[in-house]
């Protein structure tokens, strides 16, 4: 699961839930303020273990996360597609 660490007042991080939920996916966000800190930057993105922080790295990982659900969604889907020369189901 994503797991959003953010800071209360954040634009940045209200940017990364907004775009995470566009997403349409499971996320838990962890809200951080001035008593409890983390040991990098905030916002940051945490996935298996793995966290990723700084803004140009967030989005590239959201840019990815977007292009990776597309695609997968794409070969998931219940659709039948018509042959547009022939009118036959594909």
């Amino acid at each position: 699961m994503i797991v959003l660490h953010r800071k209360e007042e954040d634009p940045l991080a209200d940017e990364i839930e907004q775009k995470l939920e566009n997403l349409v996916i499971s996320f838990r966000t962890e809200t951080y303020n001035g008593s409890k800190s983390s040991d990098h930057a905030l916002p940051q993105l945490e996935e298996g273990g793995q966290m990723v922080s700084g803004e140009e790295n967030l989005n590239e990982y959201l840019d990815d996360l977007e292009q990776e659900l597309t695609l997968q969604r794409s070969l998931t889907s219940d659709a039948c597609y018509l042959d547009p020369e022939t009118g036959k189901p594909c």
